[in-house]
């Protein structure tokens, strides 16, 4: 890994996390914030909490279908899951990813395998996303024409070109690599890297040639974004903050996609997205800013719960086993000394 890179990636996103804060910070009401949070509607709440751990689950069961040839439990791939989750939640990128692939190498799988997992389910996160905000977008055509007009085009680009080099990439490898190769001579100082970043992406790609293997990470990226943006906007009601579909839609979408900017835990990219977002449904910034931290706390201790309660059941599992072992290893020792 190139640790310089990694240390730029680093500075510039705390550079955009100050920025953005120092951005937001005046829109921000923090009386009115204590009133939402006081008078919080608790059944709501737990709805948005369960949709959100069915987003886990869908999550965990996505990694699974994209390993195919790693016969790993839905249990272990959960804890899986629940780390890398953390680690990208609270650390910056691309903390997130190297917590994946340690944690899958522990378990037996494969450098390359988890390498071409991560790229493929960023690959299928971003084109569900382009859809959901063409989709949200559209939707709210008839409230803010314009600017609603000009996100559903920028949606459906992005979507048909990501499909288009997903199609291309994972069934029509050898154009793929001679157009690569000559592409690359554009830019002699940087071939090394392209062919680098292109080799990887192609040969993780490479993985959804099979029907099975397509479909399944297809539908559990479709359903983990359904029950996200859900969970959004049963957070946003739990609180008395009822939006418009079409606006949920854009504006959840909205931050996903600003939030691939580098940052620090999300901070202030991710309520700048939703303002951008929620702006298409002509929602005053003010509400816009409050919904956001709602939903951004709301993640936060719903992924930091999710983490502590999957460690736990993980470590009670592994001590009864451990205990189990240890008890049938005796049994064995008495039977030998009985024989002998």
């Amino acid at each position: 890994m190139n640790w310089r890179r990694v240390l730029v990636k680093i500075l510039l996103g705390v550079f955009i996390t100050a920025g953005t804060i120092i951005f937001l910070l005046p829109l921000f009401n923090i009386d009115k914030l204590r009133s939402l949070v006081v008078n919080i509607n608790y059944i709501w709440l737990c709805l948005g909490f369960i949709a959100y751990i069915f987003a886990y689950i869908t999550r965990a069961l996505r990694f699974k279908a994209l390993l195919p040839e790693n016969a790993v439990s839905f249990g272990v791939m959960a804890k899986i899951t629940s780390i890398h989750t953390v680690a990208v939640r609270i650390l910056p990128n691309p903390f997130g990813e190297i917590f994946f692939i340690s944690q899958t190498k522990r378990v037996g799988i494969k450098y390359s395998s988890s390498i071409s997992a991560l790229i493929v389910y960023r690959s299928l996160d971003f084109i569900i996303i382009s859809l959901l905000l063409m989709a949200g977008s559209i939707i709210l055509i008839p409230v803010e024409k314009f600017s609603a007009l000009i996100a559903a085009i920028l949606g459906g680009v992005i979507t048909s070109v990501a499909i288009t080099i997903i199609i291309f990439m994972s069934f029509y490898q050898g154009p793929m690599i001679r157009i690569r190769d000559y592409i690359v001579n554009w830019f002699p100082k940087h071939t090394t890297i392209i062919k680098e970043k292109s080799d990887s992406l192609i040969r993780a790609l490479a993985s959804l040639r099979q029907q099975k293997t397509f479909t399944m990470a297809i539908s559990f990226s479709f359903l983990v974004w359904v029950f996200m943006v859900l969970s959004y906007g049963l957070f946003l009601k739990a609180v008395g903050i009822a939006l418009p579909i079409g606006a949920l839609i854009a504006g959840g979408s909205t931050q996903v996609l600003i939030n691939t900017l580098p940052n620090i835990a999300g901070l202030g990219t991710m309520e700048a997205g939703w303002l951008l977002g929620l702006g298409l449904g002509n929602i005053s910034p003010e509400t816009a800013l409050l919904g956001a931290v709602v939903v951004d706390l709301a993640t936060l201790v719903g992924t930091l719960a999710i983490w502590g309660i999957v460690m736990i059941i993980s470590a009670v599992i592994s001590k009864k086993t451990n205990e189990k072992n240890f008890i049938q290893s005796l049994g064995h020792k008495s039977w030998y000394r009985s024989k002998k």
